[in-house]
């Protein structure tokens, strides 16, 4: 059996904007599990993402493309995403390989931890 890793892809905020749409399962920050970067990037087509924005008019020009496709070379992450992993607040969601959709709202305070450690 082949393994699965967990592909991210995360929105650039083109144009001011972002493009969510929570019925499919797509945010800010989306995790894909799939056998190859080749399938992540077809998995996420699947519901709604794209890569070529600035081309086709979506995306505004001097921001560039709302999302990036995997590289050949990406490997992804084993674990599934978890909370803890996710900024404080943001929604992220985990595409299963087997079809299903996680939503994961975030609880990692970046900020409070810089803060504690001296910086800022």
């Amino acid at each position: 059996m082949t393994t699965k890793n967990y592909f991210e892809f995360r929105q650039n905020n083109s144009g001011g904007g972002w493009d969510s749409d929570h019925a499919v399962g797509r945010s800010q920050l989306v995790f894909v599990q799939a056998s190859s970067p080749q399938e992540a990037n077809r998995r996420a087509e699947d519901i709604g993402i794209y890569f070529d924005g600035v081309s086709k008019g979506y995306d505004c020009s001097c921001c560039g493309n709302r999302w990036s496709e995997c590289w050949d070379s990406d490997t992804g992450q084993e674990e599934a995403p978890k909370a803890s992993k996710v900024s404080l607040g943001d929604v992220a969601f985990v595409h299963h390989a087997d079809g299903t959709v996680e939503k994961i709202v975030g609880t990692w305070d970046w900020m409070g931890e810089l803060k504690k450690r001296g910086g800022w």
